[in-house]
């Protein structure tokens, strides 16, 4: 896909249609809980120039299609088990939580770290349920953190959201990030 001329070049972000994005603030500012109630999808297309993280190694702009949906889960295997045995119990301790899964798609053009030449490079992406790879949205507000706080690999896929609230935006733009290999390079280099 080709570079589309993005009218804020700081966002950097389309429609998938292809449109302007009319109200930015709606990826940029989303309240998980409204959104999470509601089971919401957003699409957008992202801009890889509006990557400051990937300048050095992108040989030509791209374009990045994102998709995310937000929803409410409750796949805590504990609550599942008590679920069979009690229900009131299960009533009491079973949490839903926050939940969002995220598709970033699309080809990138970055510079071989090894020749120097233009390489394509292909951005698949998806989190994945069945491994519990989807992100888990906390919102800050209901944590005590404390400067020892250590994420063991169970936290790993969730997102602290200031105030209930998530530049939806920001988060791609890490995520395809850290998609990319530091030293992309050919295969045959």
């Amino acid at each position: 896909m080709e570079p589309l001329e993005l009218q804020d070049k700081s966002l950097g972000v389309m429609e998938l249609s292809g449109e302007v994005v009319k109200n930015p603030k709606k990826l940029t500012d989303i309240d998980i809980i409204q959104v999470c109630t509601r089971e919401r999808e957003f699409g957008f297309l992202l801009d890889s120039a509006s990557i400051s993280a990937i300048d050095d190694i992108r040989y030509n702009p791209s374009i990045i299609e994102v998709k995310a949906k937000f929803f409410f889960d409750n796949k805590d295997k504990s609550s599942e088990l008590l679920d069979k045995f009690n229900s009131n119990m299960f009533d009491k301790l079973s949490r839903k939580k926050m939940r969002l899964f995220l598709s970033l798609k699309g080809n990138l053009n970055l510079v071989c770290q090894r020749c120097g030449n233009s390489m394509g490079y292909e951005i698949n992406k998806k989190t994945n349920d069945e491994f519990g790879e989807n992100y888990v949205l906390t919102s800050n507000n209901n944590l005590a953190i404390d400067n020892n706080l250590l994420l063991d690999s169970d936290k790993m896929m969730e997102i602290f959201c200031d105030k209930n609230r998530l530049n939806l935006v920001d988060l791609a733009k890490q995520e395809l990030s850290l998609c990319i290999d530091m030293f992309p390079k050919h295969e045959v280099c």
